[in-house]
């Protein structure tokens, strides 16, 4: 009996960045779309998956245009459940609507284990920043390719923006971040091949593409 060919293996696209970019914004959109393009043609007939937390700003652009672009599912990694007063809405009250319409068109969800008891993650502060940590680090630790829109500044805090593109640059998030350690670890895709950041500044327009290297078994560099 032949054997059935495997599918090839979903690229994963993700993206990471600022939360107070105006999505009015048409040509931060259409950058967007371009790159987005400009994937699907240096990987034709590829398989692709968008991976979004779905915050304000740069999430939910990259949200509302790269699954059409690349014909690819949405996959949403919720950083604070949604069932509490506290949660995940809390930080965005005037666009639940929005949040809504995108997180209905999602292939999966997952939400991060809490890492704090007695509910300090309710709280601004250390234990909450954590949770978003989560979400920053399964992005790092998932990508194939990062969409970053990013001003480039060094990261400033736990999580944020600068921080995710260094974990996706070094191919290595922190013991204490890692998702990938967790039991029964969450999610149905495999850990990412880091191969390409694309970073858009907001403010400027630029877009820069880096190739990333990554260190095999025997600590041999490949492209």
């Amino acid at each position: 009996m032949p054997r059935r060919r495997r599918s090839p293996r979903r690229l994963v696209v993700a993206v990471t960045g600022h939360r107070d970019i105006d999505a009015r914004d048409r040509g931060l959109a259409r950058l967007v779309r371009g790159e987005c393009r400009r994937l699907r043609e240096a990987h034709p007939g590829g398989r692709f998956a968008v991976l979004s937390p779905l915050a304000e700003g740069a999430d939910r652009l990259v949200a509302r245009i790269a699954p059409a672009v690349l014909a690819a599912p949405l996959i949403v990694p919720l950083p604070l459940p949604l069932d509490h007063r506290r949660g995940y809405l809390a930080d965005f009250p005037r666009s639940r609507g929005e949040f809504h319409r995108l997180l209905a068109s999602a292939e999966e969800v997952l939400c991060a284990p809490l890492r704090s008891r007695g509910g300090k993650w309710q709280r601004d502060g250390a234990a909450r920043n954590r949770q978003y940590a989560w979400a920053g680090a399964y992005i790092a630790e998932h990508a194939d390719i990062l969409l970053a829109i990013w001003d480039g500044r060094r990261a400033r805090g736990v999580g944020g923006t600068g921080q995710v593109v260094a974990w996706f640059l070094a191919g290595k998030v922190p013991k204490a971040h890692s998702t990938l350690r967790l039991a029964g670890r969450p999610g149905s895709l495999p850990p990412g091949r880091p191969r390409l950041l694309v970073r858009i500044d907001p403010a400027t327009g630029e877009v820069s593409r880096v190739p990333v290297r990554r260190q095999g078994r025997r600590g041999r560099t490949i492209a």
